[in-house]
Protein backbone atom coordinates (compact mmCIF):
# COMPACT_ATOMS: atom_id res chain seq x y z
CA UNK A 1 0.00 0.00 0.00
CA UNK A 2 1.78 3.42 -0.88
CA UNK A 3 -0.36 6.73 -1.53
CA UNK A 4 1.11 9.82 -2.91
CA UNK A 5 -0.71 12.22 -1.01
CA UNK A 6 -0.70 16.94 -0.88
CA UNK A 7 -2.16 18.26 1.63
CA UNK A 8 -3.76 22.05 2.02
CA UNK A 9 -3.65 23.95 5.10
CA UNK A 10 -5.80 27.21 4.48
CA UNK A 11 -5.09 29.86 6.54
CA UNK A 12 -8.47 29.77 7.59
CA UNK A 13 -10.81 27.32 8.18
CA UNK A 14 -13.63 29.45 7.20
CA UNK A 15 -13.15 29.42 3.00
CA UNK A 16 -17.15 28.42 1.75
CA UNK A 17 -14.74 25.59 -0.65
CA UNK A 18 -11.09 24.18 -0.87
CA UNK A 19 -10.03 21.04 -1.41
CA UNK A 20 -7.71 19.90 2.00
CA UNK A 21 -6.23 16.88 0.61
CA UNK A 22 -5.29 15.45 -3.21
CA UNK A 23 -3.68 12.28 -4.36
CA UNK A 24 -3.28 8.74 -6.00
CA UNK A 25 -3.74 5.26 -3.70
CA UNK A 26 -1.99 2.66 -4.48
CA UNK A 27 -3.96 0.05 -2.43
CA UNK A 28 -3.42 -3.63 -1.67
CA UNK A 29 -5.90 -6.16 -0.38
CA UNK A 30 -6.18 -4.72 3.26
CA UNK A 31 -7.01 -1.17 2.10
CA UNK A 32 -9.96 -0.36 4.35
CA UNK A 33 -10.91 3.23 5.58
CA UNK A 34 -13.53 3.88 8.43
CA UNK A 35 -15.13 7.07 7.99
CA UNK A 36 -17.07 8.45 11.13
CA UNK A 37 -19.17 11.80 10.82
CA UNK A 38 -16.68 12.85 8.45
CA UNK A 39 -16.10 16.34 8.18
CA UNK A 40 -15.11 16.54 4.68
CA UNK A 41 -16.56 15.41 1.04
CA UNK A 42 -14.63 13.09 -0.88
CA UNK A 43 -14.55 12.71 -4.68
CA UNK A 44 -12.63 9.62 -5.71
CA UNK A 45 -12.03 8.24 -8.86
CA UNK A 46 -10.94 4.40 -9.54
CA UNK A 47 -8.20 3.86 -12.57
CA UNK A 48 -7.79 0.05 -12.06
CA UNK A 49 -8.76 -2.56 -9.50
CA UNK A 50 -12.43 -3.08 -7.44
CA UNK A 51 -13.63 -2.35 -4.36
CA UNK A 52 -16.98 -1.67 -2.40
CA UNK A 53 -18.53 1.53 -0.64
CA UNK A 54 -20.69 1.10 2.11
CA UNK A 55 -23.22 3.89 3.94
CA UNK A 56 -24.42 1.55 6.78
CA UNK A 57 -27.60 0.83 4.90
CA UNK A 58 -26.17 -0.70 1.57
CA UNK A 59 -22.75 -1.73 -0.11
CA UNK A 60 -22.06 -0.86 -3.45
CA UNK A 61 -19.20 -2.02 -5.96
CA UNK A 62 -17.07 0.46 -7.62
CA UNK A 63 -14.33 -0.78 -10.27
CA UNK A 64 -12.17 0.96 -12.59
CA UNK A 65 -13.70 3.61 -14.36
CA UNK A 66 -16.10 4.58 -11.55
CA UNK A 67 -16.06 7.71 -9.44
CA UNK A 68 -18.15 7.49 -6.27
CA UNK A 69 -19.13 11.20 -3.93
CA UNK A 70 -19.25 10.22 -0.21
CA UNK A 71 -20.83 13.16 1.23
CA UNK A 72 -19.82 14.82 4.03
CA UNK A 73 -20.96 14.61 8.16
CA UNK A 74 -21.97 10.72 7.51
CA UNK A 75 -20.07 7.64 7.99
CA UNK A 76 -19.10 5.55 5.46
CA UNK A 77 -16.77 1.87 5.44
CA UNK A 78 -15.31 1.81 1.54
CA UNK A 79 -12.14 -1.22 1.08
CA UNK A 80 -10.29 -2.51 -2.14
CA UNK A 81 -10.93 -5.90 -3.37
CA UNK A 82 -8.87 -8.52 -1.70
CA UNK A 83 -7.61 -9.95 -5.52
CA UNK A 84 -7.88 -7.23 -7.54
CA UNK A 85 -7.29 -4.05 -5.12
CA UNK A 86 -7.92 -0.22 -6.26
CA UNK A 87 -5.70 2.36 -7.67
CA UNK A 88 -7.61 5.34 -7.19
CA UNK A 89 -6.54 9.27 -7.89
CA UNK A 90 -9.07 11.22 -4.80
CA UNK A 91 -9.67 15.11 -3.15
CA UNK A 92 -11.08 16.07 -0.42
CA UNK A 93 -12.93 18.87 -0.04
CA UNK A 94 -14.15 20.99 2.57
CA UNK A 95 -16.39 23.62 3.20
CA UNK A 96 -20.23 24.28 3.32
CA UNK A 97 -20.47 24.97 -0.50
CA UNK A 98 -19.91 21.47 -1.34
CA UNK A 99 -22.97 20.27 0.19
CA UNK A 100 -24.74 23.35 -1.40
CA UNK A 101 -23.49 22.24 -4.85
CA UNK A 102 -23.88 18.29 -4.53
CA UNK A 103 -27.73 19.31 -3.71
CA UNK A 104 -28.45 21.86 -6.15
CA UNK A 105 -27.32 19.35 -8.75
CA UNK A 106 -29.97 17.09 -6.39
CA UNK A 107 -27.43 14.78 -5.62
CA UNK A 108 -29.28 14.03 -1.76
CA UNK A 109 -27.32 10.79 -1.03
CA UNK A 110 -24.03 9.30 -2.07
CA UNK A 111 -23.30 8.23 -5.24
CA UNK A 112 -21.15 6.03 -7.28
CA UNK A 113 -21.66 7.19 -10.89
CA UNK A 114 -19.78 5.71 -14.57
CA UNK A 115 -16.81 8.04 -14.93
CA UNK A 116 -16.35 6.76 -18.56
CA UNK A 117 -14.02 9.53 -20.47
CA UNK A 118 -13.50 11.54 -17.56
CA UNK A 119 -10.47 9.95 -16.02
CA UNK A 120 -8.65 12.57 -18.19
CA UNK A 121 -10.09 15.39 -16.33
CA UNK A 122 -9.81 14.23 -12.94
CA UNK A 123 -6.29 13.66 -13.34
CA UNK A 124 -5.61 16.70 -14.44
CA UNK A 125 -7.72 18.32 -11.21
CA UNK A 126 -5.52 15.91 -9.06
CA UNK A 127 -2.00 16.77 -10.77
CA UNK A 128 -3.21 20.74 -10.96
CA UNK A 129 -3.53 20.54 -7.05
CA UNK A 130 -0.87 17.79 -5.73
CA UNK A 131 1.68 18.80 -8.10
CA UNK A 132 1.56 22.50 -9.76
CA UNK A 133 0.14 24.04 -6.48
CA UNK A 134 0.26 24.41 -2.78
CA UNK A 135 -2.44 26.45 -2.15
CA UNK A 136 -6.44 25.39 -1.28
Amino acid sequence: MREDIAFFNPPQNTLPLYISMSGVSYCDGSYHIRRRNSGCTVVEFVVKGSGSVSDGRECVRAMAGSIYILRQNRDHDYFSDAHDPWEKMFLNIRGQLAEQILSAYGFENDIIVDGEGLEDDFRQMVDATFYKSKSP
